[in-house]
């Protein structure tokens, strides 16, 4: 299972964070998508500037192989089991993150990164993870993040498998056969709705609020009509029915690797002597990242 590094931005110098906007502006998808500024923070600390951090998001979707593979299955490599697993529940996708953190704390903790006393892990990404590296982070200008997708030079069907004729024909497609964003990650819109951490939440006066609901799915998936496809696509899922566990056959997960917030006690003082967060100002007009300087890019 690849990994690829996704660097946040600096933090905010008046805010001491490290803030996106995220969500779309189209009042259609106002209760579900609504723009809203949201912090981002890296799991680790690039040793050569202190200011930048990172954390890193699973280059291609979890494939039916890999999860059997981690659910203890060593399953015969074939065409099918290169596909996006899909009609797995939350519940299997968080375990599917602790299995395969158990086997590497095992058999290559020394490969795995670490933050201070921290040792690094695998989970589910946050929506504010997974929608940041969806719009292609600092990868991309201030301008191209707060577009409706990433820049897809040479046509959407060559990045996303979406539900057309020219593209998936309603078909599940192997993982990483398309080009893949500015951060390096394939299929993060198409092919398989995925997974995040939070339940759904409605977005309200710019912030996500009210009852915790379903799970929350991300990215749209290969039945996705293309005007739908988009980075801010963000949809609740019913977790069960009358049948019991709810397994929707176009939904799948990708893993992040990251670690613990206080990773040692100096950290644990950094937080503590940190000012005081000022009073929200009005949502800033998108983009809400800075560009990208060729440091940040290496």
């Amino acid at each position: 299972m690849a990994f690829r590094r996704v660097e946040v931005p600096r933090p905010d110098p008046k805010r001491h964070r490290r803030l996106v906007v995220l969500g779309s502006d189209d009042p259609r998808f106002a209760v579900s998508e609504g723009s809203r500024e949201e912090p981002i923070e890296g799991a680790f600390t690039d040793r050569a500037d202190p200011k930048r951090r990172y954390f890193y998001l699973a280059k291609y979707e979890t494939t039916a192989l890999q999860m059997a593979a981690l659910r203890g299955d060593c399953a015969t490599p074939a065409r099918e089991r290169l596909l996006p697993a899909t009609g797995v529940t939350w519940f299997e996708a968080v375990q599917a993150g602790q299995n395969y953190s158990e086997w590497l704390m095992k058999h290559a903790r020394q490969r795995l990164p670490q933050e201070d006393n921290a040792i690094g892990y695998v989970r589910l990404p946050t929506e504010a993870e997974w929608e940041y590296a969806a719009r292609g982070g600092l990868e991309v200008s201030p301008q191209d993040f707060a577009a409706r997708t990433f820049p897809m030079p040479g046509g959407i069907e060559q990045y996303v498998w979406f539900r057309s004729t020219r593209s998936s024909n309603s078909e599940l497609q192997i993982a990483g056969v398309l080009k893949p964003n500015p951060l390096g990650l394939h299929d993060m819109l198409g092919n398989a709705d995925e997974i995040v951490l939070e339940p759904f939440r409605v977005v309200r006066q710019s912030q996500a609020r009210g009852q915790a609901g379903g799970y929350t799915i991300r990215g749209g998936s290969y039945q996705t009509a293309e005007p739908d496809i988009r980075s801010s696509y963000r949809q609740e899922l019913m977790p069960f029915d009358e049948k019991g566990a709810r397994r929707a056959p176009t939904v799948g997960f990708r893993l992040a690797l990251v670690t613990s917030v206080l990773s040692s006690p100096a950290r644990y003082d950094e937080l503590r002597r940190m000012p005081p967060v000022p009073t929200p100002s009005p949502l800033p007009s998108r983009p809400g990242l800075q560009p990208a300087t060729e440091n940040q890019r290496r």
